[in-house]
């Protein structure tokens, strides 16, 4: 064996995978035609590895390409061509589909924090954008706000949007929200809202201190929202 034919070999082995998934028959092909197909190959098919070549046959030969895989024993350089235009079709659509197909997620803390920023977006774009743009006025949420803000809080500290408070800061914002629940309570309509906003919750600071925090934040950066 010369060293062309060494160098060559991965793709003929390659052609002999594909002509077998195809139900081509090798005994009806000659050295020469070989060569053609390689050739044509090398020159104009350069990006296709040979990893990609085995592949465009086995998507092929499983139904998955825009093309006739029946070669009618008659496995020429017009017949790989069209195979690997049909490969590139697949690739090409395969990743505009994976530009809006839902992420997926090596662990399930990746996929909860994914429906935790759609979470986020829905508050910012479809609550607080529109209902300011309905009020005429910019910094403003609807009176029974309905929300799953713990989701949100946690999303927009992952973000460093909001800082985590700690301390004495901390132990008065949880005052803070212990008020504002006894006060939504009072109100029938706030309390049916804040009703339905609660999540259970094993700590010791109320549903009302997430949505504080993710309200005035909201509140804060209306400008650079609107």
């Amino acid at each position: 064996m010369n060293e062309i034919e060494k160098q060559v070999s991965p793709i003929k082995k390659a052609l002999f995978y594909g002509m077998e998934l195809v139900g081509f028959n090798p005994k009806n092909f000659d050295k020469h035609s070989l060569h053609i197909i390689i050739n044509n190959i090398e020159l104009n098919h350069k990006n296709i590895s040979v990893g990609n070549f085995r592949e465009a046959f086995e998507l092929g030969a499983n139904g998955k390409l825009d093309v006739n895989l029946n070669t009618y024993q008659n496995f020429n350089t017009m017949y790989v061509a069209n195979v690997f235009g049909a490969y590139r079709r697949f690739k090409i659509n395969k990743r505009k589909l994976d530009t809006f197909k839902l992420p997926e997620p090596e662990n399930n803390k990746q996929w909860e924090m994914w429906e935790k920023k759609k979470h986020f977006e829905w508050l910012r774009d479809k609550v607080f954008l529109e209902s300011s743009k309905k009020n005429g006025s910019s910094g403003q949420f609807p009176e029974i706000l309905i929300a799953s803000f713990k989701d949100i809080y946690d999303y927009m500290l992952s973000e460093r949007m909001l800082n985590e408070k700690m301390g004495v800061e901390l132990k008065d914002r949880i005052a803070e929200a212990e008020r504002a629940e006894v006060l939504e309570q009072k109100n029938p309509k706030k309390a049916f809202g804040m009703s339905l906003n609660k999540k259970r919750n094993d700590s010791k600071i109320p549903p009302c201190f997430y949505k504080l925090e993710v309200v005035d934040w909201f509140k804060l950066n209306k400008n650079k929202l609107n």
